[in-house]
């Protein structure tokens, strides 16, 4: 009679639509993660059949509808290795992965006190905060990087407590989605594990990142930050790869919905922060979403592995990830050393920052000196300095992030990483070569944001030398049109597009140039009244 209902039980499940296989939160929360393609049916598509014996699939969870991303579950058997080979060969499967836990990047402290942060002094903070908007961008908008972790932050400590976002179209702990943006009470963020904005579960952690990306500044208590007012969007619960998807996807819809409404609705996210993630293989899923999130104009900085690996020969995740949206990050001391406790690649890792003896906030409305070295203390540098970058008072710099959002993001990524100090100890060791410096990238800004020209002029190209495309960054005199036109050495026009200006002064112009051959180019623009060239060069 059991084996009777458990096949009766199987086969119901089996065979039933979508819209009656979500089930509640529980089984245990590992799994798979499916994304399906865009012209299957999220709501008519059925699960994969297997053996009685083998028990079944069912669907966990709609982690995101628009991109049909799912939560499934095995249930009454052993799930088996083959399982996910099954589940990427079914029709209208675009992905399928494993939903396996992250794990915090942080070694245990040593002694709990602070004395000085040197770390601030060595990337230039002091530089960059004497431009900036304190947090706000030049016509006021607050500026917001959402916050990731596994466990969660104590958003009531005295240095954090006023940089915490707040949803405030909600109305807390009323059990409604008041602005109707598909979360129930979030009111401070999101906690993808417990589906609300409690925060509150295993803060030590979370509370030190936050700290070090945008603890309150001169408010007479407590540490300074990189990010000086720079809002905290927290999302917590990050514990297995579909939470930590969850979590993005929030952010990620706040900055869709700021830029769809010009500004006048959800908020100016402008990076995330993960400063945790695992050993193995990649996830496509997890790693397509940074290509979303950039898209809307948001750049993810994540912390690489503490452990003294070649990432480009050891898979790691997100680290391993190739989106151009995505930064990587490892760490140094204060004399500049590179830590050899830590990860490094040529290809994989991108940029360093201070990782060791760094005071920052603690639970229990505490203070602490974080000694070991630990790129999750790393990361929060760079996010933070995102967030400062856009609240430099440039009058053309929000209205670029709203009508240009990922050619925005990238042009920050390029001016960090021009920006940044080239240093010996880092040199075949990541990508830049060079650890984060606020000051340089304050000059590039500068000099990108206020020309002394008036004249149509390429001001740089970015990456040159290329693999793919290439981004024109120029000064463009007039409305109108503009024709991009590349020639190989021997003049022959290998490449054109036109782009259609509507705005004089700064702009991002971005060419796909993948099919051309290695070798030397001349970029040339061209408008209606004005030339300009410039070299470019094809890598293999």
């Amino acid at each position: 009679m059991a084996k009777y209902l458990h096949t009766i039980i199987w086969l119901v499940i089996a065979c039933a639509g979508l819209s009656a296989q979500v089930v509640a939160d529980a089984l245990p929360p590992a799994g798979f993660l499916v994304q399906l393609d865009q012209e299957t049916d999220l709501h008519t598509w059925k699960l994969p059949e297997l053996r009685s014996e083998q028990g079944g699939f069912i669907i966990r969870k709609i982690i995101d509808e628009e991109l049909k991303i799912l939560h499934l579950a095995h249930v009454f058997g052993e799930s088996q290795p083959d399982y996910l080979e099954r589940l990427e060969r079914m029709p209208g499967v675009r992905y399928a992965q494993q939903n396996l836990p992250v794990y915090t990047r942080s070694l245990p402290p040593n002694d709990p006190f602070w004395d000085g942060q040197w770390n601030l002094y060595k990337i230039g903070a002091l530089s960059m905060w004497s431009e900036s908007n304190y947090g706000r961008t030049l016509e006021g908008t607050p500026i917001v990087v959402a916050v990731l972790e596994p466990a969660g932050f104590e958003i009531e400590h005295e240095d954090l407590r006023d940089q915490i976002w707040i949803n405030e179209k909600e109305i807390p702990l009323d059990q409604l989605d008041n602005d109707e943006n598909g979360y129930v009470d979030d009111y401070f963020g999101w906690n993808s594990l417990r589906q609300n904005d409690d925060h509150s579960d295993l803060v030590m952690h979370g509370t030190r990142v936050a700290g070090l990306l945008s603890a309150t500044n001169d408010n007479g208590i407590g540490v300074a930050s990189v990010g000086w007012n720079t809002k905290l969007l927290m999302l917590s619960g990050s514990r297995y790869e579909s939470q930590v998807i969850e979590n993005y996807l929030y952010a990620l819809r706040q900055r869709q919905r700021f830029n769809e409404t010009k500004g006048k609705e959800g908020s100016l996210v402008v990076a995330t922060n993960a400063s945790f993630g695992r050993s193995g293989e990649l996830s496509p899923i997890w790693c397509a979403v940074y290509d979303e999130l950039g898209h809307a104009g948001i750049l993810s900085v994540s912390a690489a592995d503490n452990n003294p690996v070649n990432i480009d020969l050891r898979s790691d995740m997100p680290t391993s990830c190739a989106s151009e949206y995505l930064i990587t990050v490892t760490g140094v001391d204060p004399f500049d050393n590179f830590l050899s406790s830590l990860a490094y690649g040529p290809q994989t890792v991108d940029i360093a920052a201070p990782a060791s003896q760094l005071f920052t906030t603690d639970h229990g409305d505490q203070y602490i000196e974080v000694i070991g070295a630990a790129n999750s203390y790393a990361a929060p540098h760079v996010s933070g300095a995102i967030g400062l970058m856009y609240s430099l008072p440039f009058p053309q710099l929000q209205s670029m992030a709203l009508e240009e959002p990922a050619q925005t993001a990238l042009l920050m990524k390029s001016f960090l990483f021009e920006g940044a100090r080239r240093l010996s100890a880092l040199s075949g060791k990541i990508k830049t070569g060079a650890r984060l410096d606020l000051a340089g990238t304050s000059l590039l800004m500068k000099r990108h944001f206020e020309p002394t020209t008036t004249d149509l002029a390429i001001q740089r190209i970015y990456p040159n030398p290329f693999s793919t495309y290439v981004q024109v960054d120029c000064y463009l005199p007039e409305a109108g049109d503009y024709t991009l036109h590349v020639f190989d050495l021997q003049g022959r026009q290998v490449a054109r597009q036109i782009y259609t200006n509507s705005i004089i002064g700064q702009r991002i112009l971005r060419i796909d140039l993948h099919q051309l051959p290695p070798g030397l180019y001349q970029l040339r623009i061209e408008g209606a009244s004005a030339v300009d060239v410039a070299k470019l060069v094809k890598m293999r």
